[in-house]
């Protein structure tokens, strides 16, 4: 008898750094929960290039799109994303100031779809107008919470005598509920969240909305990025449900695939890009005639050992990427004649003809602006 196995969905994580478009970045692991669920459903978990892909086998003399076991209760597979490389957060367009126990959480709960006639795309990202364009939606802080662990001690600093506690789920499902007395202007309450499954949280004092947060023991104990949660429930927007309500596995609307691809896509960091030019051999060069196409010189600056160094930065910020963008040069401009018009009035002379582009181990930040820095020499 032979055993079939077929794609039940796929996730796809896209870095606009790399060149395939495809992230290399995270090793990705299913949570123990997941792992169970896995499991319990007969289906396989596999990495693939930039992604993951979910397995199910076939039933035997049924439709190839029916799982062997159906699919049909409330289900959650979790998947983690452990960083591969500590420059994230630097090639990527990514809030500098994520701490270490911050998570970016994506799941299809959203309704980010985007639609023409030639494709759809569902994406994991919560919708940030500021940082998407009109056919892609990019990771942001918008998609970041606090990770703590399932049971933790909760403080707030307030001037009323007692206030109603509430933890709910994203659901909006009341999980604990109890009105808790103030003690000397701070309330102190102590939530234990361990009859629940891992997953995000509201605690809300007074029917007000006060954080936000993902409650994980497993996540807490490791350095994770993030976390993809896919969801089969009523509570999923038609178009990111992967198997319909008999448990059998849904095509893509395009119907090119007999499966859902979800998307989650990170945009490559832009900054402005800085060549320090440092004078070391040729000294007698006058650093005013030194041009860069598109980069703006600044003043000349000397150092303690009467060196000169000259800054160029560039008109507009530009991407970090895995490429390496050529034919930056490095120029000085001869002048050829007189002053008074007779001359054959001057020529360019390239000095370097392909600048290295900067290195994505040092970012330097600057107020508004973040700077990359690139030494040269001449």
């Amino acid at each position: 008898m032979q055993i079939k196995f077929n794609t039940l969905c796929a996730v796809e994580i896209l870095n606009e750094y790399y060149s395939s478009g495809f992230s290399r970045d995270f090793l990705i692991l299913p949570t123990f929960q997941c792992r169970r669920q896995l499991r319990n459903y007969g289906l396989i978990f596999k990495q693939t290039e930039g992604g993951f892909k979910i397995f199910y086998e076939v039933a035997t003399g049924g439709a190839a799109n029916e799982p062997k076991k159906p699919l049909i209760d409330p289900l959650k597979f979790s998947f983690l994303l452990i960083p591969q490389t500590p420059y994230l957060l630097n090639y990527s367009d990514l809030p500098l100031d994520t701490k270490p126990k911050d998570l970016f959480v994506f799941n299809n709960l959203y309704d980010n779809e985007y639609s023409n006639a030639d494709e759809n795309v569902l994406f994991l990202s919560n919708k940030n107008r500021e940082n998407s364009s009109h056919t892609k939606i990019y990771a942001s802080e918008d998609d970041r919470l606090p990770v703590r662990s399932q049971a933790f001690q909760y403080s707030f600093e307030t001037d009323k005598e007692s206030i109603l506690l509430e933890v709910v789920d994203r659901l909006g499902r009341v999980i604990i509920q109890n009105k808790v007395v103030v003690n000397e202007g701070l309330l102190s309450y102590f939530i234990d969240l361990h009859s629940v499954p891992p997953d995000q949280y509201i605690i809300k004092l007074d029917g007000s909305v006060e954080e936000a947060f993902y409650a994980s023991d497993e996540i807490i104990r490791q350095n994770c990025f993030g976390i993809i949660d896919i969801y089969a429930n009523e509570a999923v927007p038609e178009n990111y449900r992967f198997v319909d309500e008999t448990g059998f596995v849904l095509p893509d609307d395009a119907g090119e695939k007999p499966y859902r691809t979800f998307i989650v896509r990170i945009k490559n960091r832009q900054t402005i890009w800085m060549y320090i030019v440092g004078v070391k051999f040729k000294k007698d060069i006058d650093t005013s005639k030194l041009a860069i196409d598109s980069f703006t010189q600044l003043d000349e600056i000397v150092m303690p050992d009467n060196s000169k160094r000259v800054r160029f930065v560039s008109d507009a910020p530009k991407p970090l990427q895995e490429g390496v963008e050529k034919q930056i040069a490095l120029k000085y401009l001869i002048e050829n004649g007189n002053n008074n018009g007779n001359g054959n009035g001057s020529t360019t002379n390239v000095l370097i003809g392909h600048l290295p582009n900067p290195s994505i181990a040092v970012l330097k930040p600057d107020g508004d602006n973040i700077y990359s820095e690139i030494f040269v020499y001449i």
